[in-house]
């Protein structure tokens, strides 16, 4: 004997879509936020420690300004590119019921290679690489 289909259980959604794991995310995308903040303007500094300036420093010579202006301004751009399409990449798996808590972890290792990159950058136009 078959049951009514009105008495048939359906299954439970899936666990990405509690209301939790949208809050966690969000709260992971505000300390990405602040994580590239800080890695924004600390990783200048970092760069900057090996700053002897030789004489063959390309950061001391009259192109020095550009190349680390340059390098600043597209270190930030990425770090800004990041923290909006980590956001959007939320959005939308919220908006399909996923998981999103990842996504700002990805973000963050973007974050944390594109500094090392530009810590190195740095490091190399101050040392005259």
């Amino acid at each position: 004997m078959s049951q009514p289909p009105s008495s048939v259980r359906s299954a439970p959604g899936p666990a990405a879509a509690r209301p939790i794991d949208r809050v966690v995310a969000f709260l992971l995308w505000i300390l990405l936020i602040l994580g590239c903040a800080l890695v924004g303007f600390f990783s200048l500094f970092a760069g900057l420690n090996s700053d002897g300036c030789p004489a063959a420093a390309a950061l001391c010579g009259k192109h020095g300004d550009p190349l680390l202006l340059g390098g600043t301004g597209v270190f930030w751009l990425l770090l800004v590119v990041v923290a909006i399409g980590t956001l959007v990449g939320i959005v939308r798996a919220v908006g399909k019921g996923r998981a999103a808590w990842y996504i700002p972890m990805v973000g963050a290792l973007a974050v944390a290679l594109s500094g090392a990159a530009f810590i190195g950058y740095v490091g190399a136009i101050s040392a005259g690489l």
